[in-house]
């Protein structure tokens, strides 16, 4: 995450990262470009991915904890 540095995936994150790339017919690369991590504490924020159609206007936030669950 290049806008965020201080920001490590775990791994399960980027496992439901890419599966929600699969489910979302999209590129980690796409997704990963318009992530964020929510407010708070960086060691525990969740990574907040935009989905949709466009990306630039996305249809939804999907939230991926540092355990791999994700939620919208």
């Amino acid at each position: 995450m290049d806008r965020f540095p201080e920001y490590k995936l775990t791994p399960e994150q980027l496992e439901a990262l890419c599966k929600l790339a699969q489910r979302w017919d999209a590129k980690v690369s796409d997704l990963l470009t318009y992530a964020y991590p929510e407010c708070g504490r960086i060691e525990t924020a969740c990574l907040m991915v935009p989905v949709g159609r466009d990306l630039t206007n996305p249809s939804m936030v999907i939230g991926i904890e540092r355990d791999g669950y994700a939620h919208s």
